[in-house]
């Protein structure tokens, strides 16, 4: 019986296997990186941009740590369906750096540049304005995001 009973548990361990030989064990996903990426340094070194899949989190950060831990959250609260693996290798995380943008309008924001290969949203076309207006002053981190003087 006890036999019985330990077989029970080890199996319940341990996962089922598909034909094709995939675990069906459940991946963490952005929702397990997020529970295990509270460890970071309490330190920082600026604002850091993370990036993954067309979605970005902007925070202060010790090198990327808590940038890249913000993102994982994010993820998780998005929903996304990527697998762990899939999101510790696409992620893209640089010093941010604030730039003006205009989408298709011709009012100006401030926000932070996306790091290179950060993204797989292609821009919407649109029609660029033709007469823009001037930024009212320098877009710059002012401790919390990027913005333009109040």
């Amino acid at each position: 019986m006890r036999q019985a009973w330990l077989s029970l548990v080890l199996l319940g361990c341990v996962g089922s296997t598909t034909k094709d030989g995939d675990s069906t064990a459940d991946d963490p996903g952005a929702c397990g990186l997020a529970e295990a990426s509270d460890s970071c340094p309490s330190c920082s070194e600026g604002p850091y941009t993370c990036a993954f899949d067309g979605v970005s989190a902007t925070t202060e950060s010790c090198g990327d740590c808590q940038a890249r831990a913000n993102l994982y959250a994010v993820l998780c609260d998005a929903g996304s369906t990527a697998t762990a693996d899939e999101i510790t290798n696409g992620v893209v995380c640089a010093p941010t750096v604030c730039e003006v943008s205009y989408g298709c309008s011709c009012t100006p924001t401030c926000g932070p540049q996306i790091p290179s290969g950060g993204s797989s949203d292609a821009a919407e076309p649109c029609t660029p304005c033709a007469t823009p207006e001037d930024p009212p002053g320098p877009c710059e981190w002012n401790g919390g995001a990027c913005a333009f003087p109040e």
